[in-house]
Protein backbone atom coordinates (compact mmCIF):
# COMPACT_ATOMS: atom_id res chain seq x y z
CA UNK A 1 0.00 0.00 0.00
CA UNK A 2 1.08 3.48 -0.70
CA UNK A 3 2.22 6.02 1.42
CA UNK A 4 2.07 9.70 1.61
CA UNK A 5 5.08 11.62 2.94
CA UNK A 6 3.83 14.94 4.17
CA UNK A 7 6.91 17.15 4.66
CA UNK A 8 6.48 20.89 6.43
CA UNK A 9 9.73 23.26 5.83
CA UNK A 10 10.40 26.64 7.32
CA UNK A 11 12.53 28.86 4.77
CA UNK A 12 14.66 31.62 5.26
CA UNK A 13 12.59 34.78 3.98
CA UNK A 14 15.48 36.24 1.97
CA UNK A 15 16.19 32.97 0.65
CA UNK A 16 12.46 32.03 -0.37
CA UNK A 17 12.96 32.62 -4.19
CA UNK A 18 16.23 30.50 -4.45
CA UNK A 19 14.01 27.89 -2.79
CA UNK A 20 11.52 27.57 -4.59
CA UNK A 21 13.78 27.25 -7.59
CA UNK A 22 15.83 24.81 -6.22
CA UNK A 23 12.28 22.94 -4.74
CA UNK A 24 11.55 22.31 -8.58
CA UNK A 25 14.49 20.71 -9.50
CA UNK A 26 14.47 19.05 -5.84
CA UNK A 27 10.70 17.53 -7.21
CA UNK A 28 11.86 16.79 -10.39
CA UNK A 29 14.78 14.51 -8.88
CA UNK A 30 11.86 12.68 -6.42
CA UNK A 31 9.40 12.23 -9.28
CA UNK A 32 12.78 10.47 -11.18
CA UNK A 33 12.83 8.07 -8.48
CA UNK A 34 10.94 4.26 -9.41
CA UNK A 35 9.95 4.39 -5.73
CA UNK A 36 7.76 7.76 -5.96
CA UNK A 37 4.29 7.82 -7.30
CA UNK A 38 3.25 12.48 -7.04
CA UNK A 39 4.87 14.81 -5.89
CA UNK A 40 3.52 17.86 -4.94
CA UNK A 41 5.02 21.67 -3.31
CA UNK A 42 2.74 23.74 -0.98
CA UNK A 43 3.51 27.47 -0.15
CA UNK A 44 1.95 29.07 2.75
CA UNK A 45 -0.58 31.93 2.23
CA UNK A 46 -0.84 33.40 5.53
CA UNK A 47 3.29 32.47 5.53
CA UNK A 48 5.23 32.11 2.57
CA UNK A 49 7.89 31.27 4.12
CA UNK A 50 6.12 27.85 4.75
CA UNK A 51 5.66 25.18 2.17
CA UNK A 52 4.59 21.35 2.51
CA UNK A 53 5.39 18.77 0.21
CA UNK A 54 3.31 16.14 -0.43
CA UNK A 55 5.02 13.04 -1.93
CA UNK A 56 3.47 9.97 -2.58
CA UNK A 57 5.69 6.42 -1.97
CA UNK A 58 5.13 2.88 -2.82
CA UNK A 59 5.89 2.73 1.03
CA UNK A 60 8.51 3.89 3.83
CA UNK A 61 10.93 1.23 2.93
CA UNK A 62 10.73 3.02 -0.70
CA UNK A 63 11.31 6.55 1.05
CA UNK A 64 13.93 5.17 3.33
CA UNK A 65 15.89 3.64 0.25
CA UNK A 66 16.02 6.98 -1.72
CA UNK A 67 17.07 8.87 1.68
CA UNK A 68 19.83 6.34 1.69
CA UNK A 69 20.90 6.99 -1.70
CA UNK A 70 23.74 9.46 -2.88
CA UNK A 71 21.22 11.26 -5.09
CA UNK A 72 18.83 11.28 -2.23
CA UNK A 73 21.32 12.63 0.21
CA UNK A 74 22.62 15.27 -2.35
CA UNK A 75 19.28 16.48 -3.13
CA UNK A 76 17.78 17.00 0.66
CA UNK A 77 21.10 18.46 1.68
CA UNK A 78 20.58 21.14 -0.44
CA UNK A 79 16.79 21.95 0.15
CA UNK A 80 17.90 21.53 4.13
CA UNK A 81 20.53 24.56 3.21
CA UNK A 82 17.59 27.01 2.91
CA UNK A 83 15.77 26.14 6.14
CA UNK A 84 15.24 27.96 9.42
CA UNK A 85 14.94 24.75 10.85
CA UNK A 86 15.03 21.00 10.11
CA UNK A 87 11.92 19.96 8.66
CA UNK A 88 9.08 17.86 10.12
CA UNK A 89 7.80 14.69 8.59
CA UNK A 90 5.20 12.25 8.23
CA UNK A 91 3.77 9.66 7.07
CA UNK A 92 -0.20 8.63 6.13
CA UNK A 93 -2.02 6.12 4.23
CA UNK A 94 -5.41 6.51 2.59
CA UNK A 95 -8.24 5.58 4.15
CA UNK A 96 -10.05 4.77 0.73
CA UNK A 97 -12.94 7.14 1.68
CA UNK A 98 -15.20 8.35 -1.69
CA UNK A 99 -14.54 11.92 -3.07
Amino acid sequence: MSVSEIARLKVKSAQRATFVKEAHSYAKILASDRGCHHVEMLQGVEDPDSFVFVITWDSREAHKTFQGSDLGRQAISTIVSYLVEPPTTSHYQSLGLPG
